[in-house]
């Protein structure tokens, strides 16, 4: 739509030159207050190198794409894109900083920007009119196919100086529209998406004008004063589809959802916040607020999983697009893969609270506005096996029993018994070098310790024609056995050495 508003004030202002040609040749020119960085027409082209314009009263694009005689084309950005521009005098100048667009049946477009992107629309001075930015403008129409995808962060700001004064200001951080029939439109950005304005932004701005689809996937975060998400569906026949693996973060107004076929607009987010008024689906736009409770319910939310525990962690969610996803207030059950050797030791679910149900399985309810991370911890299990006495052991037992040597006195507090219980012992752990805490182990005595009673452990651990002695405390557990903690440095020296234990 802006290309034709643009047409057809362009062929305006022609007409009004050819009128007065004749008495104004001595008058300065006419300029085309149109401007445009790279420009690529019809033609597939690889572009290597940043693209970086400014400009003063003109409508600015820093790259334009454009394919309209039913041939398919693809071009490439090996760079970022930023456009800066300023007026103090144009009504509604335009600055976008990357448009591409497909017309016609069988035109398409695929390009891809490997870069940022950056605009910037500034009104200096005078009688404020109106600004328009974008960051991003991608648009089909009558069977056109565009497909653009960004490998970096878009940023949209627009500004009136000095501020207090009036005026208009509409930025986007990405526009995907479609018109005519038949028409599909597809972004990808591989970066965060944001837009600001004095006043009024839309971080993702999407919008079906006929029959078509319109499908935006941000894989980061969308922020925006005024809308973080704005979806317009006008026909039965054409479809929305919006994918946020990241936060659509709080704005005046939250999300809008308008046309006749709202129903036909599928949204999809890691976690959308709240407005300052509780809601996340706008209700000042055309949607009342039954109707914008309903449409809340409607968003899926992506469940993550962070990196370390990928591996372990499984979900019965409905998958949707390679995301496991889920409604709010929808349960979902969450199975715990722990590898052997170590036991769970904690799970967490972001804003999802966990809790096991009746038959031991983890579940949570998708919480409102989603946020849901999982993560797993595990502990490695310190396993201990009786053992037989070796020589070195049997000559230990028989020194205890007749008295502890005097370098195992010396560690004891005063006034310990002197007479203990002993145990042949073998541990075992799996992977020291992942021990990074104390860790418990459990014996068992002939007699039962009450809970909390404190005991007095010797270790004594055979080495190289010596003795390694170990001092540790113990605590009585409610089942009888007793508690002691090892430091990963005791692991190791322990581990896959059979050494005896006295329980004084």
């Amino acid at each position: 739509m802006k290309k034709y508003i643009l047409l057809i004030l362009s062929l305006l202002l022609a007409l009004c030159l050819c009128a007065g040609q004749a008495a104004a040749e001595e008058e300065e020119s006419y300029e085309d207050p149109r401007k445009t960085a790279v420009e690529v027409t019809n033609e597939s082209r690889e572009i290597d190198g940043d693209i970086a314009v400014e400009g003063k009263d003109t409508y600015l694009t820093g790259l334009l794409v454009n394919e309209d005689q039913g041939e398919a084309i693809e071009v490439t950005l090996n760079g970022s894109v930023t456009a800066a521009d300023e007026t103090d005098s144009l009504d509604h100048q335009d600055c976008t900083a990357v448009s591409v667009n497909a017309a016609g049946e069988g035109s398409e477009v695929t390009a891809e920007v490997n870069g940022d992107i950056t605009a910037t629309n500034v009104w200096t001075d005078g009688e404020k009119m109106n600004l328009d930015n974008g960051g991003l403008s991608a648009w089909a129409g009558d069977g056109g196919k565009t497909d653009v995808t960004v490998n970096g962060d878009i940023t949209a700001d627009a500004k009136l100086l000095p501020e207090g004064e009036d005026g208009y200001t509409w930025s986007a951080g990405v526009g995907a529209y479609t018109g005519g029939t038949g028409a599909d439109v597809a972004v990808t950005v591989n970066g965060n998406v944001t837009a600001s304005a004095d006043c009024y932004s839309v971080g993702v701005n999407a919008n079906n004008e006929e029959t078509g689809t319109v499908s935006v996937q941000v894989n980061g975060d969308v922020e925006a004063g005024s809308l973080g998400i704005r979806a317009i569906n006008w026909n039965e026949e054409s479809k929305i589809d919006i994918v946020v693996d990241g936060t659509v973060k709080q704005s005046q107004d939250g999300i809008s959802l308008e046309g006749d076929c709202t129903e036909n607009i599928t949204l999809t987010v890691w976690q959308a916040e709240e407005t300052t008024r509780g809601n996340i689906i706008s209700v000042d736009g055309e949607m009342p607020a039954d109707k914008a409770a309903e449409a809340e319910k409607n968003i899926q939310y992506i469940i993550r999983t962070n990196d370390r525990s990928a591996g372990y962690v499984t979900t019965d969610a409905r998958e949707y697009r390679g995301y496991q996803v889920a409604n709010e207030d929808e349960t979902v059950t969450v199975q715990v893969d722990v590898p052997g050797g170590y036991r769970l030791s904690s799970i967490h679910g972001g804003k999802g609270t966990l809790k096991k149900d009746a038959h031991g399985n983890w579940v949570m309810q998708m919480p409102r506005g989603g946020g849901v991370e999982l993560s797993v911890d595990f502990e490695q299990k310190l396993t201990l096996f009786r053992w037989d006495d070796t020589a070195e052991i049997a000559e230990l037992k028989a020194a205890a029993a007749e008295g502890l040597p005097a370098e195992a006195r010396a560690l004891l507090p005063e006034g310990t018994a002197q007479a203990p219980e002993t145990l042949t012992l073998k541990m075992t752990c799996p992977r020291t070098y992942d021990v990074h805490k104390d860790m418990p182990i459990y014996l068992k005595a002939s007699r039962a310790w009450g809970e909390g009673e404190k005991a007095t452990v010797l270790l004594a651990l055979p080495a190289e024609g010596k003795t390694e002695w170990l001092l540790l405390e113990g605590v009585g557990l409610a089942n009888g056995s007793i508690q002691v903690m090892l430091s990963p440095d005791q692991i190791k020296l322990l581990n896959y050495q059979v050494f005896l234990v006295m329980i004084l």
